[in-house]
């Protein structure tokens, strides 16, 4: 059933002062929402710019029955009352989606919302709304506010070299084949300026057992943390999508979001492994001086991800593993080549530690093939200076006659002297050379053969 999109906005904004939520004045004419589109029909769709042109992709896949999702970033009015009316959504779940926690409250112990007792049975709620918190980590001229965001959100200076924001993950179970994500507006440059190590920004969410909550880093090979690439990197995989829809009701925050987990340490592992390969396989061979700063860039990449793994390993819910274990639809495909994100998460750090070793045999083989390369530059310089032992077999008697004689012949200045006693004298002196350089050619050549 579709309801009036005015009405439907009035709605909202009534809930919002009625539960007292701020709800900004500005309609945000001058901010644009950035949509991912996913569906087996359309595939991966970011160049949606009205909620019209997701209205009508919907209604074709609705009629397929095909899967969906839609993440919205940075959403507007515009979008609330549409889609909202469109898909009949509860109004409260984007005046929730609003709510933005009071300073103090930035991470508490009761905001962890499950226990190692927990079952995630009893989670059958048709929305989730989930805060968490970005840290940016670097220096103060690396941070930057999101620019152009609806919804504002509270953030503070941690210490001299971090800076935290708050943000709200939403989503909602539309109908059996649809769900609607909506994240912020990405709040700084994760690797700007400093691709690898301390500018990069993580996001923690209070689903671990520790106080410090489930960490989520961004993709490596992305120069900006943004959710809707985390999104969009999970959904690639076809298989999320068995998971997400394999049940009646929205899939419970703490197993989307280890999936969202393993999903981005899994691609951040392959790209370090393809950049490791490439240069322990290809650019090796002819190194240069920059191979030795990406091989620390890499090995510092590795030592991230083995500590932010670790941690969500020693922290991990308890019946993670036996909720994907039995779950409707994956526990025939677990008998091939299924692996739930708990399981998951093992391989990944497994597969870090053999990487690492790799790296270590490719420092080796650096150094090793410098030392080949320096050879062969001074087998180069070598034989450079042998050409320039014969221009000197050529050269060197020339100037010896020259000086001897210097302009003193009777062609130049009326000397008693022939020019032909130059030529003959620089005769005799080029027969002394050769026979010379010959003596000791034969004696360097006779050594080499006696030590062979």
């Amino acid at each position: 059933m579709t309801a009036d999109p005015d009405n439907y906005l009035a709605k909202v904004i009534q809930l919002a002062r009625d539960e007292k939520v701020p709800w900004p004045k500005d309609q945000a004419s001058g901010v644009r929402p950035s949509v991912l589109y996913y569906s087996p029909r359309y595939g991966l769709v970011e160049s949606l710019a009205t909620p019209e042109d997701v209205l009508v992709r919907r209604r074709n896949d609705q009629q397929s029955q095909n899967p969906t999702v839609c993440v919205v970033e940075n959403i507007t009015p515009r979008w609330i009352e549409s889609l909202g009316a469109a898909w009949d959504l509860e109004p409260s779940f984007f005046v929730q989606h609003a709510y933005n926690p009071p300073s103090e409250a930035h991470w508490r112990t009761h905001e962890h919302v499950w226990n190692h007792g927990h079952s995630f049975e009893s989670q059958s709620e048709p929305y989730f709304n989930m805060t968490g918190i970005f840290t940016h980590h670097g220096p103060a001229s690396s941070w930057r506010q999101s620019e152009g965001a609806f919804f504002s959100r509270l953030s503070e200076r941690r210490d001299a070299f971090s800076f935290q924001i708050t943000t709200r993950i939403s989503y909602v179970r539309v109908d059996a084949h649809l769900y609607l994500f909506l994240v912020d507006a990405p709040s700084s440059s994760s690797h700007a300026g400093d691709p690898h190590g301390t500018a990069r920004s993580t996001l923690r969410l209070p689903y671990a057992a520790n106080r410090g909550g489930l960490v989520v880093g961004g993709l490596y090979e992305k120069s900006q943390f943004r959710l809707t690439d985390c999104f969009s990197n999970m959904f690639a995989h076809a298989w999320h999508l068995n998971i997400l829809f394999g049940q009646p009701a929205a899939l419970p925050p703490i197993p989307l979001l280890y999936l969202l987990s393993s999903s981005l340490w899994e691609s951040n592992i392959r790209y370090v492994d393809r950049q490791l390969r490439r240069i322990s396989f290809v650019e090796i061979r002819n190194p240069d001086r920059n191979i030795n700063n990406r091989l620390h860039d890499l090995r510092e990449d590795l030592a991230d991800i083995k500590a932010r793994v670790g941690e969500t390993n020693t922290y991990m819910h308890a019946g993670l593993a036996k909720y994907y274990d039995t779950f409707p639809g994956i526990k025939d495909r677990q008998q091939r080549t299924y692996m739930s994100p708990a399981e998951h998460h093992r391989v990944i750090l497994d597969r870090a530690t053999k990487l690492e070793a790799f790296l270590m045999d490719t420092f080796q083989l650096l150094m090793s093939s410098l030392s080949v390369r320096d050879s062969q530059m001074s087998i180069e310089q070598a034989r450079r200076a042998t050409l320039i032992t014969y221009l000197a077999f050529i050269y060197v008697p020339l100037s010896f006659v020259t000086g001897v004689f210097g302009m003193n012949i009777k062609e130049i200045n009326g000397s008693n002297l022939s020019v032909w006693v130059c030529f003959v004298a620089l005769a005799i002196v080029a027969i002394i050379t050769a026979a010379g350089t010959g003596v000791l050619l034969y004696q360097s050549t006779r050594e080499r053969w006696i030590h062979k």
